[in-house]
This record gives C-alpha cells, structure tokens and sequence, in this order.
C-alpha cells in the first residue's frame, strides 16, 4: 500500500463536534481505495485505508500505522460505532465491501470483515504464485541415482544384527540381513558329526561379530530371545545438481532397516525434505507421501545418523564458492560425522541466504559468522546486497575500524558500534568501554535507558555520575535503572531538567525515595479530595446518625465515620479496601444504604483497630488490619453486644 499517498489524500471535512465518520473511494497508483476518516471535535484523528488486498490504519496522535484485524482490539472502536455517519458515507462503504449491512453488525464488524477478505484474497494470489513457483521447481529436480540405493544398503548392512542360540557343542545362527540360518561346531567331539560341521568355530557371545556364510555380510551377535526386533533408522541428505546447471538441491532420505530372528532384514525409505539453493535464494518443502508443502526449516532428525551423499558437486553449482571450513565456527573437528553433515549443510544454507557472510568469514569475524549461521542466514542484522565489508555490517569505516581490532569480541563490538553510531556518540576507546559497562550489548532495556538519559547529558557525564553513585548499589546497571526511573519521575512532574540538582542530585537514592514519598503523599491528597467532593453526603449523613450508634464498653468505643476522608485514611492505615472506590462501600454510605463503623481500644480512640459495616441494624462484615480479624473473641462478643444495645433501644422507643 502507497501509505504516503494515503496520507496525502485531503479528504471531506466535518463541521460536526461529535465523532463522524467520512468515508471515500479513490483511485491511488490505479488501485481503488476506500478510506474511512474518523473525526472527534472537527478534528482528524484516525485513517483507515483499504484496497482490495492490503489494508492499514494511521493514528494522527501517535503518528503510527496499525494492521490490526481483530474487532475487539481495534483501536477507537467504540468511537467508530458510536459515531455518526452520513448517507453517502454509508453508501461508499457498503458499495466497496460489496454486500448489505447485517442487523446485528456495527461499522467495526463491517471494516473487520473488508480485512478479512483482503486477506483472504492476498493469502489466495499467494497461495496460487507459490504453487506455480513449486510446480517450476519439481521440474528441476533429477531421478535419484543408483548411488543411493547402493549406500543405503551399505549403511543397512553396516547394522546388520546375527541371532545365535548355543546348543552343547554347536550353535544355531540367524542372519538378519538375509534371513538365512546355519549353524557351526565351537567343541571338538569325536564322530561324524566332525564332518558335517567342518573346522571348529568360536564360541559366540553378545556383540562379538560373525560374517554369514550366505551373504557375506558382518553382523553383531544377539541371543536370539533376549531382543525379538530391532529397527535401524538413518538418515542420508543427497546432494544433486538442478537441471539448470546453478541451483543446488539437498534431498533428505528417512531409512528405517527392520531386523527380527525369524525373517530377512525389511528395508523402508522415503523422501522427507526438498532444499533448493543458490545465491540471495531458498526454497524449502517438506514431503508426506504425495503431499509437498513449503516449510521455513528442513527437519533433519539429529538423534539418528545422518550420512551425505554426493557433497563434491557443490562445486559445480552456484554456491560453489562457498567456505567449506565455515562449518568449524558450528562443529569442532573431533565431532561424530552426523554433527559435521548437518553443519555442512546449515553452513550452505547461510550462504545462499546471505552471500556477503563470505566477506565476514575471510576477513576472521568468526563471532558474527557463528550468529549468521544459528539463523540460517534470515536476518535484518547485516545487508546481504553489500560488497564492502563496512555496508555489509551497516556501520562506517570508522567504526568497522574498531571491529576489526576486537575480532575476538566482534559480536558485541558490533552492536556497541551501531549503538553509538545511532546515538551520534564519538567513537573512542574510552566510549566503547563506557557503553560496554552498561551493558547494552546483553540488555535491550538497558540501550533504551540510556539512549534516553543521553537527552540531557554526554556519555562521559552520564558515566562519571553513575560511577559516583555505585556506593549505594550492587552494580552500575542498578544504578542506571534507578536513575533513569528517577529522571522518568522529574519529566512526570515537569521539572526543569536543566538545573543540575534536579538532574544529579548529590545522593540519587535518597533523592529518589523522597521524591516517591512525596508524589505518592500528593496522590493521596488528590484521591482523598476528589472523595470528599464525590461523596460529600457522607458528612451530613453521619452527623444525623442516632446518639445510641456511638457506644462503648469494657475496653472498646464504636462510632459512625465522620466523612469520606476519614475513610479512606481508615483503608489506607489498616491496608484494607473500605476507602476503594471500586468497592462501593462509600457510595452505600453517601446514599443511606448502609454505615460505615470504626471500632477503638478506648485508651487510643484515634488509632484504627477495625472497620465495620452496617446495614439495617445487621452487621455484614469486619475486618482489622489487612483483612485480618484481630482479637476475634472479644470483638465479636463487643459487636454482638453492640447489635443488642441499638435493637433494644428501638424497640424501647416510646409509641406514639
């Protein structure tokens, strides 16, 4: 989609002040678009655009796009179905979604389903150019040759398995590889059973080997009984020239060799992956029977062996340059064979995917090498069209400069380059040692943090106070942290960030505590007045409640609250809900629908004890200190006898 066209396009205006919706269909690069407008207080705040494949919305305030489909979560959705929308608005959308509007639909159901079918058709052409692309490939692939069924059967044969069963001076054998059984002499014993046997054999035992005298072949012994079946499975990538005469082709074979005592070896194989490479090009599918569909990843099954067959055309293809001993920045030499055959072929992959690595490689930045590789070579992290190394990496040449001299630590060198670089830092060594200490090579949060801390001062500034303050934390990204939490906090508040004092004050944690201390005071004084003005009633209220509602004995008084502020300090002090706004108890209070009581040791009647609310002469709940019942026994006995004191004194109530 043509966004800064989209954005170019003026449009209708409104000169409502309610939300409104304004809708249009244009012409952009030859495309039909509609674009939905919406408008709050005569002013645009929202843009969605449309064609028939594509789709994407603007936040004027944000100044970001969005794609978001999905109803619930659009943004400004409740505006979009609440805003008012004119006929002709209402006719071009309708008109461009190509259906009539349904009862229960609102304009945010109806531009979720234009989505979904723009969607729906891009997943189809999609759909149909990768089939035509699969269908050009398949032609290029050539029959497997007779190799292959040669080193499958050398493979199969390398696991070969001969059951025996000892029988006084003879055995029985079995040989799975060709299912036929003989049996030998292992005693020498007078008789014609000499000649029948001929010259005497070993005595067999488990994993001795034996060669058949059929087939040839060697096998491992077993006792026949002790292991009823075994399976071999291996795996072989074969690698093969396309018929046109460039693109490599890895194919991957599954071999399962099934072994019992009483028949022949059973041999499976199948085709499971397809790979076609060449330079800036990979295409990968994977096989189950007659089905072929494309795939990200070619599933080579590392807990079995894998074996390759035909590697040496590689230098035939186009990949034919590639670094053969890349695959020891992934493979140690001493590995067994399978690690090094899948390396090979991760190795080949990076390359087509990413050429350029071979500039990397040669130049001895093995680390960012090694990276490339673990993925496959898919990466934003380096610019695969480049020549020069310096473009390749995206950095200057200056910079580059210092990436070559720390070859050894190259990955990270890399990401501080670029950090500093982005951040217009000066590249020194003293700089590159300052933003290793923070870190923001391993940490994300860390780059941001500080990126933002360099709004008001240089790197070496921004260093030296962080290493003034490490006294008070275990490290210097704690210190970080906390300061930039700090400097968040000032920016919240408006301060002049400006004044030294306000940016490094001398002690940043204590600095910082009280700045919370007093923020939260002021939140508090906020909220206690925004309650007292929401329910003022409760003042009144309370000052007309019965004399008999305030009450004391033994060690405790009870009393009414006096006003909205006294309890939301009562939840605050004994970090329990009543002064929540959420939980209605003061709404209940501000409409007569219930009391709010506070208990008191006598001896301290200004210190909160327990909370009690009231309804109709009942007591619903109490509670003391963070939900807790303090002094159940006793409380409850005092509140039992509180219910008896104020229902006596109504029914004493002289009768008129």
């Amino acid at each position: 989609m043509r966004k800064s066209e989209v954005l170019a396009y003026a449009g209708r205006k409104t000169r409502s002040g309610k939300n409104t919706l304004i809708a249009d269909i244009v012409d952009i690069g030859g495309k039909e678009h509609l674009i939905i407008d919406l408008y709050s207080n005569r002013e645009l705040i929202y843009r969605m655009a449309f064609n028939d494949m594509e789709y994407a919305h603007y936040d004027y305030k944000s100044k970001k796009w969005d794609a978001i489909v999905c109803s619930y979560k659009k943004p400004h959705r409740n505006e979009i179905n609440n805003a008012n929308i004119g006929e002709e608005d209402r006719e071009n959308i309708l008109k461009f979604y190509g259906r009539n509007k349904k009862d229960y639909q609102d304009y945010t159901d109806i531009i979720c389903d234009i989505e979904n079918l723009a969607d729906t058709r891009k997943d189809k052409v999609r759909h149909e150019r990768e089939g035509k692309e699969k269908e050009q490939l398949m032609k290029l692939v050539p029959k497997a040759p007779k190799i292959l069924h040669e080193a499958i059967n050398i493979y199969v044969c390398q696991g070969n398995i001969i059951y025996y069963k000892r029988k006084g001076n003879k055995a029985d054998y079995h040989c799975c590889q060709c299912g036929m059984d003989y049996t030998r002499r292992n005693k020498s014993l007078e008789g014609y059973e000499d000649s029948i046997f001929g010259p005497l054999a070993k005595v067999p035992r488990v994993y001795e080997t034996d060669k058949c005298p059929y087939c040839k072949k060697q096998g491992i012994l077993l006792q026949m009984g002790h292991a009823k079946t075994t399976m071999q499975v291996f795996e072989i990538l074969l690698y093969q020239l396309a018929k046109d005469g460039k693109t490599l082709i890895v194919r991957g074979y599954r071999i399962n060799a099934h072994r019992s005592q009483y028949d022949e070896c059973k041999v499976v194989y199948n085709e499971y992956a397809l790979s076609f490479l060449r330079p800036g090009y990979e295409r990968i599918y994977q096989i189950w029977g007659d089905h072929i569909k494309k795939s990200t990843h070619f599933n080579i099954d590392k807990d079995c062996d894998v074996h390759e067959l035909g590697s040496s055309i590689i230098s035939e293809s186009s990949l034919k340059y590639y670094p053969s001993n890349m695959t020891r920045l992934i493979c140690a030499v001493v590995e067994k064979e399978t690690n090094h055959v899948i390396a090979k072929y991760n190795t080949l992959r990076t390359y087509a995917n990413a050429p350029a690595i071979e500039s990397l490689y040669k130049i001895g930045l093995y680390n960012i090498c090694r990276s490339l590789i673990w993925s496959g070579g898919h990466t934003r992290d380096i610019k695969k069209t480049a020549k020069e190394a310096a473009d390749i990496l995206m950095v200057s040449k200056e910079g580059f400069g210092y990436i070559r001299r720390n070859a050894n630590d190259d990955r990270y060198i890399l990401e501080i380059i670029r950090y500093m670089e982005k951040n217009n830092i000066p590249l020194n060594d003293n700089n590159i040692e300052i933003i290793k200490s923070l870190e923001i090579h391993h940490s994300s949060k860390n780059a941001i943090m500080t990126t933002h801390l360099l709004m008001y001062q240089s790197i070496q500034k921004l260093y030296n106070y962080l290493n003034k303050q490490k006294h008070s934390y275990d490290s210097i990204t704690d210190v970080l942290n906390e300061y930039y939490d700090y400097i968040k906090q000032r920016e919240s508040q408006e301060d002049d960030l400006s004044n030294t004092v306000y940016l490094r004050p001398r002690d940043l944690h204590t600095t910082y505590m009280t700045l919370l201390d007093d923020v939260e005071h002021l939140k508090n004084e906020k909220y206690i007045a925004e309650m007292s003005e929401k329910y003022k009633n409760i003042r009144e209220r309370s000052a007309k409640i019965p004399k008999k509602y305030t009450w004391q004995q033994a060690d405790f008084l009870i009393r009414p609250a006096k006003s909205a502020e006294e309890i939301v300090m009562e939840g605050r002090l004994l970090h329990h809900c009543v002064g929540s706004d959420a939980q209605g108890y003061m709404k209940r209070f501000n409409e007569g629908k219930g009391w709010i009581l506070l208990v008191r040791h006598i001896q301290s009647p200004t210190v909160p004890f327990v909370t009690v609310e009231l309804v109709n002469n009942k007591i619903r709940q109490w509670y003391g200190i963070k939900d807790s019942k303090p002094d159940r026994e006793n409380v409850e006995a005092f509140l039992n006898a509180y219910i008896q004191h104020i229902t006596e004194k109504e029914e004493k109530r002289p009768h008129e």
